[in-house]
Formats: structure tokens, C-alpha cells, sequence
């Protein structure tokens, strides 16, 4: 489809049968990565190498209206767009909102190792924050490159208000993409936090958080690292994550936010969704008493009520 901004675009046939997109950027330099992504053309199919590139996966959905008011942007959690995130979506649609979704890249899955080792330590904090920080960039060169192509191609489905939403993961990253496309005329975070340090090393998401390997005879024992090498090894990845939510959310001006928060959350550690919390100049914040996969099956409930809220804020009404 051409080049549009850091990205290519390839367009192919989802398996939902709705047309995906896959926006795929160049490495400066080669990742040890063997991985390969596949992707399916109407002639065959070609293959891409994830050791020079990263690929990130688009979907567009339209609004079911007949005068649409604007556009949204959602980005999806770890294991890309979730039923009761697609609950959400196809509740923006029936507002009047299109969506551009940005599923998971495919770069987030690659395993990693970090080696506790004094000597060592550093540089593997460093080389783990430069791929949390390349993630982050990821998502907002994707969501920019589809931007840019339908600002060329289809400009009347730009057209109206703009507002941005993110789950889990999808929310870390929000603040970056709001940063690098600009003005936004709301926003919603979902089990979001700040410091993507303390959350790679605090979350009870496997295998997330830090553990130490014990040979015993023929076995290995795996081990949750003590608090202070959890505490050491947090510092030194947020010291070298620029993209952190917590850095760019001051961003979003006065933008509203609303922030959904899990108030039993492990997964993303209630203290880094205290954190961001306090970067917004213009927040709302609805706490829930459950742990972070409830909070994202009740978006089942919650959808209307996260529309609603989102028009009031986009289409106030004049005071009588």
C-alpha cells in the first residue's frame, strides 16, 4: 500500500474476514530474532524476517451511523483485540465513532532472559528497556502510518472529533501515540499504569516479573527474585524507557482522561496506576474492586457507560 510515515503498509484478509493491515517498520540495527511473519496476499504470500523488522497488526472498523462524529483509536492488550474489548469498539461504532484498532506487535512476543548478574546487571536492564521502549514506538508508527494513508486515501473518515482509548498494554502506550499524532478530544485508559520498569519486574503476569534459576540435582527451581533486586533491576529499565507512560501523559494537557482501574490489580501493579494517575491534568478516575482480568470482562457492562461518558466530554452540553 505504500510508505507512510516510519511504515509500510501491507493490507491482507483478517480471519474474521474484515480487511487487516500490517504496518511494518525497519530495525536500525538486526534483533536476534528468528521468528518470521507470514502474510497471506491475494498472488501467494511472503514472509517477513522479525531480525530487521517489526510488524504491527491494524484492523479498521467503521460506525454503524449514518452521520459518524469522528474517529477513535484503540489499542489492545498483549493477546490483541479481546471480546469485551471488542464490546467497546463495536459500542464506539454504534456512537458514531470509527475505529482504528492496533493489535499487539509481533516483536512483543519474542522470549526474553535477563542474567542477574552484578557485573552484567546494567546492561541487560538496558537491553530489556530498549525493547519495551521500541514497543512503545511500535504502536504509535503504526497508528500514525494508517493515519497518514487514510488522511490520503479516504480523508472524509478523519473527519469530526478525535479521541483515543487503550487496555492493558494498549494503555502503556497510549500516551506516546497521543504524543506523536497531537491533539485528541478525549482519552480512556483501562488497566493502565506507569513506570513500565516496576511493572516487568512486579507483575504476577508469567512470565513477567524477575525469578531466579536454582539447579537441585537434574531440576531447575524457578525463584521470585528478592524485593531489592526487583527494586534495583526496576530503576535501572525506567531510567532508560523515555517513551514511559508516566513521562509523556503530562502530554496530553488538558485533555479528559477517564481512568478504569482494577483496584486488586497485579497484573498491572495498582501503584503504577496511582502514579500515572497523578501525571493527567485533567482526570477522572472509576475504581473497581476487582483484580485486572475482571476489570476487562466487565467491559461486557461497561461499555455504553465509557461512550457515554466519552460524548459528554467531546459534546459537552451548553450550561442553562
Amino acid at each position: 500500500m505504500g510508505s507512510y510515515g516510519k511504515c509500510r503498509l501491507y493490507a491482507y484478509a483478517g480471519n474474521d474476514g474484515r480487511p487487516a493491515y500490517l504496518a511494518v517498520t525497519k530495525h536500525f540495527k538486526n534483533r536476534d530474532a528468528l521468528q518470521a511473519v507470514n502474510v497471506p496476499m491475494k498472488s501467494g504470500s511472503f514472509r517477513i524476517s522479525l531480525s530487521t523488522n517489526n510488524a504491527s497488526i491494524l484492523s479498521f472498523h467503521r460506525a454503524v451511523v449514518e452521520k459518524p462524529v469522528g474517529h477513535a483509536i484503540y489499542l489492545t492488550g498483549i493477546v490483541g483485540l479481546t471480546p469485551p474489548e471488542k464490546k467497546l469498539v463495536d459500542t464506539f461504532n454504534q456512537w458514531g465513532w470509527h475505529v482504528i484498532v492496533s493489535h499487539t506487535s509481533h516483536h512483543f512476543m519474542k522470549p526474553r532472559m535477563l542474567v542477574h548478574d552484578e557485573k552484567t546487571i546494567e546492561t541487560e536492564a538496558r537491553k530489556l528497556a530498549h525493547d519495551a521502549n521500541n514497543h512503545l514506538a511500535d504502536k504509535a508508527y503504526a497508528i500514525e502510518a494508517m493515519v497518514l494513508y487514510l488522511k490520503k486515501h479516504h480523508p472524509q473518515l478523519l473527519k469530526g472529533k478525535r479521541i483515543i482509548a487503550g487496555g492493558s498494554a494498549g494503555a502503556l502506550a497510549l500516551p506516546v501515540t497521543a504524543a506523536r499524532l497531537g491533539r485528541f478530544d478525549a482519552a480512556v485508559l483501562i488497566g493502565g499504569g506507569g513506570n513500565i520498569g516496576t511493572i516487568l519486574t512486579e507483575s504476577s503476569l508469567n512470565p513477567l516479573s524477575l525469578y531466579e534459576v536454582h539447579q537441585e540435582r537434574s531440576q531447575k527451581i524457578w525463584k521470585r527474585a528478592e524485593p531489592e533486586v526487583r527494586q534495583k533491576v526496576a530503576k535501572l529499565i525506567h531510567r532508560d524507557i523515555p517513551l514511559d507512560p508516566a513521562r509523556l501523559a503530562g502530554r496530553l494537557g488538558r485533555t479528559p482522561v477517564l481512568m478504569m482501574q482494577a483496584e486488586m490489580d497485579q497484573m498491572v501493579p495498582v501503584s503504577t496506576g496511582n502514579l500515572l494517575a497523578k501525571k493527567f491534568a485533567n482526570m477522572e478516575r472509576w475504581g473497581y474492586p476487582v483484580n485486572h482480568i475482571v476489570l476487562f470482562g466487565a467491559l461486557h457492562f461497561q461499555a455504553s457507560t465509557v461512550a457515554q461518558w466519552v460524548h459528554a466530554k467531546v459534546f459537552p452540553q451548553p450550561e442553562k
